[in-house]
């Protein structure tokens, strides 16, 4: 704004002026708070579900014949909790014949991305995001980590811990995003005490 006052009074009104940065954000918090971000131009990193057909357009400009629609997680989500699993947001769009929309729409599940967006509209609760660049990721979480991953929480529920670390241990291979990394190290350790713990108190009996 200052910039547009300055080149005013010098004469230069019509000089192009840089747009505002996005804000960093969660795509999550983006969803649980979306009028709090109407209008804003944010930037997220998400991990791509897929191209969407038949999503409702009513009372919106995102419509199928000018946008492709997408659904994604939000970096935060942790892919191998069933209930984060089947909550991908499903109101992300992007242009019709421009890069983005064809990087995006031939990208492989869970590939990640950085993106920037803004939040067109809120309709029944739930952000509208147009995206205007994404960037991939190389840091990614694999479908075989989540195969592991989703045996290791079963095998917790069943406490076979032992099992349950070896894979965790498993799903950890590969070039994993920090947070998951550190999160099924996390569950690994918790399992492999209990191991050490379920073995001395056997031995104690």
């Amino acid at each position: 704004m200052l910039l547009s006052l300055v080149l005013v009074a010098l004469g230069a009104g019509d000089a192009a002026v840089a747009p505002e940065p996005a804000a960093v954000v969660d795509l999550s918090e983006v969803r649980e708070h979306p009028s709090r971000w109407l209008g804003e131009t944010v930037r997220f990193t998400l991990q791509i579900d897929g191209a969407r057909s038949g999503v409702p357009t009513y009372l919106s400009s995102l419509g199928p014949s000018t946008h492709v629609a997408f659904a994604a997680w939000g970096d935060s989500q942790v892919l191998w909790s069933r209930a984060e699993y089947e909550r991908p947001a499903q109101r992300l769009f992007a242009r019709r014949g421009t890069p983005v929309a064809a990087r995006l729409a031939t990208a492989s599940r869970y590939t990640r991305f950085e993106v920037v967006g803004v939040v067109r509209e809120v309709l029944q609760g739930k952000p509208w995001i147009e995206v205007h660049e994404a960037r991939r990721l190389e840091r990614a979480v694999s479908e075989g980590a989540l195969v592991h991953a989703t045996r290791a929480l079963s095998l917790m529920e069943g406490e076979q811990w032992a099992l349950a670390a070896d894979q965790f241990a498993r799903a950890r291979a590969g070039l994993l995003p920090r947070a998951a990394l550190a999160e099924l190290e996390r569950l690994q350790t918790e399992c492999a005490e209990r191991s050490d713990a379920s073995q001395r108190e056997r031995k104690l009996r």
